[in-house]
């Protein structure tokens, strides 16, 4: 299940990388980044669960939050420009 999982969401990654790279709005560009970013954590909990591992949880959400904090910074500064 966890590796049907895993091809589903490393699929839709490849999908939006080229959505990445072909569009030319910058909030288009945003989302898109932040959604990879989300998917790719996923991917390491998933990987984290597999192998049985507790503190990949912990990583995993330090790493959500500076996420959230990351598209918050970049939002305000191309709202700015």
């Amino acid at each position: 299940m966890n590796t049907l999982l895993m091809g589903v969401v490393v699929s839709l990654i490849v999908i939006q990388v080229f959505a990445v790279i072909f569009s030319r709005e910058r909030w288009n560009i945003l989302v898109n980044v932040n959604s990879i970013g989300i998917k790719l954590l996923l991917v390491f909990l998933l990987i984290g669960i597999g192998q049985e591992q507790p503190y990949m949880f912990d990583i995993v959400l330090i790493l959500m939050v500076l996420n959230v904090v990351g598209t918050i910074i970049y939002a305000r500064f191309f709202g700015r420009n």
